[in-house]
């Protein structure tokens, strides 16, 4: 499985995911040439054009990795603020070219229509060319590398990887299943009964008031989940489970990166979790890499990791985490 993505300078961005390789024939693709730019009539760039680029800047790349990345074609954005529905709309004339200083890369960054509304992402599909920096100075190449290894710990990134490895457990990951039962569903009148015959608990922290206040309950399995379990009789690893939500809590084995290698503090981070669209199945590539996703959605500690803090699925972490 692989994924082609093309961009050019005045066309809208293509990607096509093969899920198999295409054999003795040619693959033809065309590119729609990018709509032009028209602001609306309530658009109220001018005035406020800074705002929305350090608001942008913010939701692309981080509140805190922006402040280490230079975008060198700003000039390449357009902004429209639509006010009958609060949104922002952020276009792109070409691929942005941005130095992020904290992990040492740089970055091509190409989208369709990056949409902010209510000061969060709601839509936006983003393509990505990593090339690593190089400096002389052992100083910064020794800060990228402690940052890199920092920023790699406990990502999704690092998750994919040791789900795809059966190394969940040794990587610091505990994962249960969530399910949600309505009251509308006949399970949920004999609750009690379904917990023990499905060695559940009851799960309150989706939802922090009482769930007899609530048209549902949520049920927790009391034991973790497998990595072995993802995997199937012709080895692909994937994700598929229907109507239920993954948490995932990662319990943090150092409390920095450094020669010494700390000893274990074992605390544990915020729990993310991870809901399938659709029910559709997730193929996780040795990589780390996984496909389609837009298939996945994602809450918690992940969904605050932005493109400032994210590394290129080549990227190689010399620590057994």
């Amino acid at each position: 499985m692989f994924e082609i993505v093309c961009t050019k300078k005045g066309y809208e961005n293509l990607n096509y995911l093969y899920k198999v390789y295409p054999k003795k024939y040619a693959v033809r693709f065309e590119i729609r040439t990018q709509k032009e730019y028209k602001p609306s009539a309530d658009s109220i760039l001018k005035k406020n054009k800074e705002y929305w680029e350090t608001l942008f800047l913010a939701q692309l790349l981080g509140d805190d990795a922006s402040q280490f990345c230079e975008v060198a074609n700003m000039d390449a954005l357009r902004f429209n603020y639509i006010d009958s529905v609060k949104e922002l709309h952020v276009t792109a004339a070409e691929p942005l070219i941005i130095f992020n200083e904290k992990i040492g890369y740089l970055i091509h960054c190409s989208f369709n229509d990056f949409i902010i509304k209510d000061n969060e992402i709601s839509t936006n599909e983003i393509f990505t060319w990593y090339k690593p920096l190089t400096s002389k100075d052992a100083d910064v190449v020794n800060r990228w590398f402690n940052q890199r290894e920092s920023v790699y710990e406990n990502s999704l990134l690092h998750f994919m990887r040791a789900l795809y490895d059966d190394d969940l457990i040794n990587q610091g990951f505990s994962t249960k299943f969530i399910t949600r039962i309505f009251k509308t569903d006949s399970l949920y009148k004999r609750i009690d009964k379904l917990m023990k015959e499905t060695d559940t608990k009851l799960y309150t922290l989706l939802n922090a008031s009482p769930y007899k206040q609530n048209n549902y309950v949520d049920l927790i399995d009391k034991k973790n989940t497998a990595s072995s379990n993802f995997r199937n009789a012709d080895s692909v690893v994937s994700l598929q489970f229907h109507h239920k939500i993954m948490e995932v809590f990662y319990r943090k084995k150092y409390s920095g990166i450094t020669d010494s290698r700390p000893l274990n503090s074992g605390n544990l981070t915020p729990a993310s979790y991870l809901l399938l669209k659709d029910n559709n199945k997730i193929i996780i590539e040795p990589s780390g890499a996984f496909y389609d996703p837009n298939d996945l959605v994602i809450s918690g500690y992940w969904s605050q990791q932005k493109l400032g803090n994210l590394l290129p699925t080549d990227f190689r972490s010399l620590y057994a985490f």
